[in-house]
């Protein structure tokens, strides 16, 4: 399969993505693609013009409230590891090593968030930032050869 099929494979998943006039309709984008690439969650998530941020995703509710609550994004090496970035980035690169984000990763496998994980970094013409957000509970060796896949088929 040649990078150009790969890449129209997803235009019409990728049309309704652009014209998505909901939070509703993008949700179920990043469902559709969660289940294309067979990974465990998809998220979407994005710091708007007014520094809001918004997000959609397959997270359980229990672990997106517990993420708001505990002020998560403000320590989580996924999104700070993103916002340093502009290629993918896999998980196991990141700095893990804060006792904040040790503490972090422990809350978030104790609500099914895996460990294994591959984030693309998004940016607009004027400065917009998103994070799209996939995460693999595989074995080690496998959940790393599928975040290989995962960001050679969307580049």
């Amino acid at each position: 399969m040649t990078r150009y099929t790969k890449i129209t494979t997803f235009e019409p998943t990728l049309g309704r993505l652009e014209n998505a006039s909901q939070l509703a309709d993008v949700q179920s984008v990043i469902e559709e693609f969660r289940d294309v690439f067979s990974v465990d969650h998809m998220v979407y998530h994005w710091v708007n013009s007014k520094c809001g941020r918004l997000g959609v995703g397959t997270y359980s509710g229990a672990w997106v409230s517990r993420y708001i609550q505990q002020s998560y994004i403000r320590i989580d090496p996924v999104v700070l590891g993103g916002f340093q970035r502009f290629h993918p980035v896999d998980w196991k690169d990141l700095d893990w090593s804060s006792k904040a984000a040790r503490a972090f990763q422990a809350d978030a496998l104790e609500h099914g968030v895996g460990r294994q994980g591959l984030s693309i970094p998004i940016r607009g013409p004027k400065g917009q930032y998103a994070l799209l957000r996939s995460v693999i509970t595989l074995r080690m060796r496998h959940g790393r050869a599928l975040s290989k896949r995962l960001g050679a088929t969307l580049f």
